[in-house]
């Protein structure tokens, strides 16, 4: 009986621990959680954002009966193929537009001029969005995301900005810090690199040391 009491006692002191190193471990696996969570879903809605107003080129290229990249990709996922035979003797948008009238082919520039400056603004307020992202968190690399439990990969973001902007400049020498304190792969920092030259290089060539020491 004695030793019962006595185990009550210890019970008694020691569970008011336990109660509070609980509540203290669910508060801080929370935040934890909703930290990563909101880490990927700024990420994915940037995402979607850069694609979403892209994929609307297929739609005006398809009202206007014009056989484009963007249209073949369009008609691959929807049959999920990725036959790269597809995409052979597309025609130039010119000799295309040629086959319009008038009233279609001014229709069709004016469609498509509108589209690009929203797609332009788009990338560039997502451009302001992602050096926030990379001064807080770092470059959001294949393998970070991956840790975060984020749906995908994010390089995709990076192929559509302007480098030889204000933003972009900086977006790069950002970029570089990172590479420094954090190593993206050579792939992911390759596939950089070829975006922000503009895409004139053979990718796998470029070298990485030489363009961090610009």
């Amino acid at each position: 009986m004695i030793t019962c009491i006595r185990k009550i006692k210890y019970m008694g002191k020691i569970l008011p621990i336990y109660f509070f190193a609980t509540i203290i471990f669910l508060s801080c696996s929370k935040k934890v959680f909703f930290a990563k969570n909101a880490y990927c879903k700024e990420l994915d809605k940037i995402v979607h954002d850069d694609q979403f107003q892209r994929n609307q080129q297929s739609v005006i290229d398809n009202k206007y009966g014009l056989r484009t990249n963007a249209t073949v990709i369009d008609s691959l996922n929807k049959i999920k193929s990725d036959d790269g035979s597809a995409f052979k003797n597309i025609k130039p948008i010119s000799k295309q537009l040629e086959k319009l009238n008038d009233s279609d082919k001014a229709n069709y520039h004016r469609e498509n001029d509108s589209l690009w400056k929203v797609i332009r603004a788009t990338d560039s307020i997502n451009l302001v969005k992602i050096i926030k992202i990379v001064k807080t968190h770092g470059f959001p690399t294949f393998s970070k995301s991956k840790a975060n439990n984020c749906s995908q990969g994010y390089g995709v973001i990076f192929r559509h900005f302007d480098y030889n902007s204000e933003n972009g400049k900086k977006l790069i020498k950002l970029i570089k810090a990172e590479h420094k304190k954090e190593p993206l792969t050579d792939d992911e920092l390759r596939g950089l690199i070829w975006h922000a030259n503009g895409r004139k290089e053979i990718e796998w060539e470029i070298d990485v040391k030489k363009w961090m020491a610009q």
